[in-house]
């Protein structure tokens, strides 16, 4: 279910139907509920998950935080995913200031298993991983990398990794945020009826191909499916 949602993403990002709802934040309330959210799959695996947030980066910001959210959780969590042991930080800093705007640079880094240098430069295609062990290692489709670099774009930035095989990997991308100056303004709350109902925007009216020949399986599959607003078609 959820490679599908992930999917159904990329696709309306890339047929250029998805648009940002830039509105009013609080960078670290985003950074809470990223927090609250990945520290729970770090315990899992005894990781620790450092955030850090220089002072200097502005914390009332105008953009799109949900969108932001995401990039941020989807690079997180392909981190802890492929480290076993050590950790996971999270860290941004302003890659340029430019008065009503700032570029900010948010990086990933963790203690992993690396990338060989001949996959870097298709790490961020669909579907696509570092090799084959990898995907049968740790499972996954390499949709959430894809899905961050399209998303730094529609936000005016760019993606990039820095890694070695056994010596862990700084996933990075810049986005373009404007300065909240607007007295009294509230920032967009980040909550789950706001998720949820941007997944069931992406879904609607979408028509997919159910291949099932178990019948239990087949039923909670159509279940989930439909729950979120798609048409089933089973074979």
């Amino acid at each position: 279910m959820k490679h599908l949602l992930k999917l159904l993403d990329l696709s309306k990002i890339e047929a250029g139907h998805l648009e940002l709802s830039p509105a009013p934040f609080d960078l670290d309330e985003l950074i809470d509920t990223l927090a609250s959210i990945m520290s729970v799959n770090a315990a899992e695996k005894s990781l620790d998950l450092s955030i850090h947030m220089p002072p200097e980066i502005p914390r009332r910001l105008t953009g799109d935080a949900l969108r932001l959210q995401q990039a941020l959780i989807n690079y997180v969590g392909n981190a802890i995913k492929f480290t076993s042991q050590g950790g996971v930080t999270l860290g941004a800093r302003i890659d340029a200031d430019e008065g009503s705007h700032l570029v900010l640079r948010f990086e990933v880094r963790d203690t992993g298993i690396g990338i060989a240098p001949e996959a870097v430069g298709k790490i961020f295609q669909a579907f696509e991983q570092a090799d084959g062990s990898t995907t049968r290692a740790y499972g996954g489709t390499g949709l959430g990398l894809a899905i961050t670099k399209r998303l730094a774009e529609l936000m005016g930035g760019a993606v990039g990794v820095e890694s070695r095989p056994g010596e862990g990997s700084t996933f990075w991308f810049t986005a373009r945020l404007a300065r909240d100056c607007t007295p009294g303004s509230q920032p967009a709350p980040l909550d789950r009826a706001t998720t949820e109902a941007l997944l069931a925007e992406a879904a609607r009216g979408k028509r997919v191909l159910l291949v099932e020949d178990e019948p239990i399986s087949q039923i909670v599959a159509e279940e989930l499916l439909t729950s979120v607003g798609l048409a089933v078609d089973k074979a």
